[in-house]
């Protein structure tokens, strides 16, 4: 095992020294069987070409490892995005083969896809012997562009993966924020008189206000009709106003004891607060504050 590794190192160095210029190289370790490359490469058989593991090797070259993908998106995303890129090789021929040196010169056509987009190259690849041990095999090829088109599907599927999973997780938690909000919201509380949070306090005495009574009508500038609430969404039909009928749905997007927000067909959210009995009728004084107002009275002498 130690003399496998020495050598499987020392082959690697050569990949990586050829993989720095405009060529992309990679070794093989060559199992013993009767249809292995090696075998093909010394007969100089065309097989050489289509062998099962010259083209694994030519996968492992394109496809790059997890942690080398540049991008968000975590490993398992990574990991996932490169399962799902297929690599198939097209009418693949022997060019040439140089029997002095057992070296094999292919042609193919590679294909690389994904479920929604593809690309073909035209690669041509050697296949020869190591110099270091005759049991590995060297397979060279200019796999730039097929490299960065590669890196570049993996890296779009994880960065989906990553987004369609934080989208789930938003949408998950407005769904608990939505249902936590409907189980607050009930026609008790709305009732009540109402008017915008950036409105002056005036309001609450006149028409101004929009009033939700308990019988389920309401009324506000010259409106009136009747009002239901069905989950988050309030319901406003009536005959109408100076503005014609009323049928008009907001949904209710927040609410806490003294106010709440809603989102018409406008799209724009208002804030309503609940106005206090000392702004609808100025005639109700307001309560003492606590412990009283009075001066405390001195003991009798």
């Amino acid at each position: 095992m130690k003399d496998t590794f020495l050598i499987a190192t020392r082959a690697a160095a050569i990949c990586a020294l050829l993989a720095g210029g405009c060529v992309s190289a990679c070794h093989q370790s060559v199992p013993q069987g009767a249809s292995s490359a090696m075998e093909f490469l010394h007969s100089g058989s065309p097989q050489v070409c289509t062998s099962s593991e010259v083209q694994q090797t030519l996968q492992d070259m394109i496809l790059p490892k997890p942690g080398d993908i540049p991008g968000d998106g975590s490993i398992v995303d990574k990991t996932s995005a490169i399962s799902n890129v297929s690599l198939a090789y097209r009418e693949t021929t022997l060019q040439s083969f140089d029997h002095t040196v057992n070296r094999a010169t292919c042609n193919t056509t590679l294909h690389i896809a994904t479920s929604d987009r593809s690309n073909d190259y035209d690669i041509t690849f050697q296949v020869s012997p190591s110099a270091d041990d005759p049991r590995l095999i060297i397979v060279a090829a200019n796999l730039v562009d097929a490299k960065s088109y590669a890196s570049g599907l993996i890296a779009d599927a994880a960065l989906k993966a990553a987004t369609d999973r934080q989208a789930q997780a938003d949408a998950a938690q407005q769904q608990q924020a939505k249902t936590a909000l409907i189980a607050r919201l009930n026609p008790r509380w709305l009732a009540g008189i109402w008017i915008s949070a950036t409105a002056d306090s005036s309001n609450c005495a006149d028409e101004r206000a929009l009033t939700l009574a308990p019988n389920r009508t309401f009324s506000s500038q010259g409106n009136s009709g009747r009002w239901a609430l069905d989950a988050d969404q309030l319901h406003f039909i009536g005959g109408g106003g100076p503005a014609g009928p009323v049928n008009d749905v907001s949904t209710i997007t927040q609410a806490d004891q003294e106010s709440f927000t809603t989102v018409g067909k406008d799209a724009q959210p208002v804030t309503w607060r609940r106005c206090a009995r000392t702004e609808i009728d100025p005639s109700v004084a307001p309560p003492a504050p606590p412990g009283g107002d009075t001066a405390p009275t001195q003991p009798q002498g």
